[in-house]
């Protein structure tokens, strides 16, 4: 019976994950196209290793997969470290708060890709939409979610302040 439950468990984040690096790959090549600097890095990397467009997509997508899915991992450890010092007790929503992570990641990208196929956004204000945009679903779906007012303040700020250095590299491109 504890097998099944493991094995429900995994393909319900699984379920999750999936969206999640469709929708942040299709997204890293999105604002690639649009910001010049991007696409000038990625064809003097084509031209330094001597690939085909193909290949060069490839390797992206796995360096882009890799990064997305050591960034989820970093945040969702890094937030989950410090609710437990703040509340001072095990942290029993991890699920939940793996979930949100990965889905208002997967809704947020699906609003960005959106914003820049009907109304060409650029780069920057793409990048910045897309990571407000995280933040707010984000908040929302997880006190939606789970109902402590303490956890979900500790939580909001913990995101907000990963927001603040995602937005502060974001600037700094």
């Amino acid at each position: 019976m504890e097998n099944d439950f493991k094995k429900n468990n995994s393909s319900s984040i699984l379920i999750f994950f999936i969206p999640f690096i469709i929708t942040n790959v299709l997204l890293f090549f999105e604002l690639s196209a649009s910001n010049p600097y991007l696409a000038g890095l990625l064809k003097e990397s084509q031209q330094l290793l001597d690939i085909d467009a193909t290949k060069l997509n490839l390797f992206m997508i796995v360096i882009v997969v890799l990064l997305n899915t050591i960034i989820l991992l970093v945040t969702f450890l890094f937030i989950k470290l410090l609710v437990q010092l703040f509340l001072k007790e095990e942290f029993l929503h991890e699920k939940d708060l793996l979930i949100t992570l990965l889905l208002s990641s997967s809704l947020a990208a699906v609003i960005s890709l959106l914003l820049s196929a009907f109304f060409s956004v650029n780069y920057l204000p793409l990048s910045i939409i897309t990571s407000i945009g995280e933040y707010l679903i984000f908040i929302i779906l997880y006190r939606m979610n789970v109902k402590n007012n303490q956890e979900t303040v500790i939580i909001a700020t913990v995101k907000l302040v990963l927001l603040i250095v995602n937005l502060f590299f974001v600037f700094r491109v």
